[in-house]
């Protein structure tokens, strides 16, 4: 890392350990002494390396900021963070295989919407008592004085991460993505007599009537991407555009699940409908993340930020 990576780093750490009410503000504050501190010394490695040891670990510096009762502290909360985000995806991970189990064997249930209301509020149910439990053991630890602190006055800037900017794409992942949707609609349109349009064979009559509306995803889909890939990166705007199109995918595959049989054979129509039941589970869960950290997260990334100004 470059001396302004390892100044980011050293920034995003602090961040980490801080309340989101106030991190942003924090960030910019330091970012601004960092700024004012090194301005004639940027090029000088020792001198920040130097002068960040001075200010303490990321770690120390933020349980400044901190008051002296806090339920999880700054030593522990990454530790706690890292363990919640593993137990959120296994119980997700469970809940959607169970879902797909049951399914592919028992069919399409006789209210859907009835039992999606249930598995949701099932699911939802073990997330509060598991990450419940989670954050009372580490409450436990915090109280008991168990703690992550590694050596923090030999603690050296050298070992930061570099910071990830979410919002750089990657371009060929996304042009092989907008080529999928363009192959996905010719298939589609030109061979009806494979998807059934013309009545009997393999699929039925009725993938007719979820066309349009796959169509019309994809249709979003490659024009959203298509504006990524021309800004070189994701904007608020068009994440703000991925949900909403995320949402209406949503619908599309509710409407598939509990609509018509779309396969003559029923084993493969039951497993064809847990197969997209999977899909909407993983895309509603990436759609609600995606909308939570739009709400709580900063406008513009600090990275983003500089990129403009320079």
């Amino acid at each position: 890392m470059n001396n302004q990576e390892l100044i980011e780093s050293y920034v995003h750490e602090v961040g980490q350990r801080l309340p989101r009410k106030i991190r942003a503000d924090i960030e910019l504050e330091l970012r601004s002494l960092l700024a004012d501190s090194l301005e004639d010394r940027m090029d000088d490695d020792t001198a920040v390396h130097e002068f960040l040891k001075e200010l303490g670990s990321p770690a120390q510096f933020a349980a400044q900021y901190l008051p002296n009762q806090y339920l999880i502290g700054p030593n522990l909360y990454p530790t706690f963070q890292t363990v919640a985000t593993v137990l959120f995806s296994v119980i997700t991970v469970v809940t959607v295989v169970s879902i797909a189990i049951f399914l592919f064997n028992a069919g399409r249930p006789e209210n859907v919407l009835a039992w999606w209301g249930q598995e949701m509020a099932e699911y939802v149910g073990n997330l509060i008592s598991i990450l419940g439990s989670v954050t009372l053991i580490f409450a436990i630890f915090e109280r008991v004085g168990v703690n992550n602190a590694k050596s923090e006055e030999n603690w050296d800037p050298r070992t930061l991460r570099p910071v990830k900017d979410p919002n750089r794409i990657n371009r060929g992942e996304m042009i092989t993505s907008i080529i999928g949707s363009i192959v996905s609609i010719w298939v589609f349109l030109s061979l009806p007599d494979w998807i059934g349009t013309e009545g009997g064979g393999f699929f039925t009559n009725g993938y007719l009537e979820h066309t349009p509306w796959l169509i019309t995803s994809w249709v979003f889909e490659i024009a959203l991407k298509s504006i990524v890939v021309g800004n070189g990166r994701w904007t608020r705007l068009t994440r703000m555009l991925e949900v909403a199109t995320q949402t209406f995918d949503i619908v599309v595959l509710y409407r598939i699940i509990s609509g018509v049989i779309l396969i003559s054979v029923p084993l493969f129509d039951s497993g064809l409908k847990g197969a997209l039941s999977i899909a909407l589970v993983v895309i509603l869960i990436d759609t609600l993340v995606k909308l939570f950290k739009m709400i709580v997260q900063p406008k513009s990334h600090p990275m983003q930020a500089r990129s403009k100004a320079a």
